[in-house]
């Protein structure tokens, strides 16, 4: 279906849960002056933005805690920076500058670094293979994944079992990776 031209590479789901790694993602806020931390304050002045299951993750300045498990939509860090009101803010004491967690995927929080009017906040997550992550040979050979199938979609060999990986076979000549062919023609 033009999934493998040239370096396009087409996974199965069962190959994107083995291919899974690791990510260290760093969350960060700049508190300055007009800024303020704190839970009951931003909770008050936004309520429903945080849930009662995401509050309890946070500490008393609204940062989240170091083990806390993060979901897509949590908040990590509740800040508020001191403005003019808008017609929308004359209710509000600030406008809303927290952080929120926004990737697809759970992480753990490893550590939060609190340095003077910085704070950073690392999380890591166990993600698995998806569509645009990068695949390598030990031959130089190297694709971007383009799509990710479901297992029983997969070609199967003549035994059945479904592939795992769909290379394109111009790529490999086009790429002039001689070990690799020769590494096939001895297998």
């Amino acid at each position: 279906k033009g999934l493998v031209f040239e370096d396009g590479i087409v996974i199965s789901e069962g190959a994107s849960k083995r291919l899974t790694s690791e990510h260290l993602h760093k969350k960060r806020s700049y508190v300055e002056k007009n800024m303020k931390v704190g839970l009951k304050a931003y909770r008050a002045n936004y309520p429903g933005a945080v849930t009662d299951d995401n509050a309890k993750k946070l500490d008393e300045d609204g940062v989240i805690k170091k083990g806390q498990k993060v979901s897509p939509g949590d908040t990590i860090m509740t800040v508020m920076q001191k403005t003019e009101p808008s017609k929308e803010q004359l209710l509000l004491k600030g406008k809303d500058r927290s952080v929120v967690w926004n990737k697809p995927y759970t992480g753990t929080v490893t550590d939060v670094v609190r340095n003077g009017r910085e704070i950073v906040v690392n999380v890591r997550t166990e993600e698995p293979a998806d569509v645009g992550d990068k695949l390598t040979g030990r031959h130089g050979n190297k694709g971007v994944i383009t799509a990710v199938i479901p297992d029983e979609e997969m070609p199967k060999d003549a035994d059945g079992n479904a592939l795992e990986l769909i290379l394109n076979p111009s790529g490999v000549p086009g790429r002039i990776n001689l070990g690799q062919v020769l590494e096939t023609s001895l297998a």
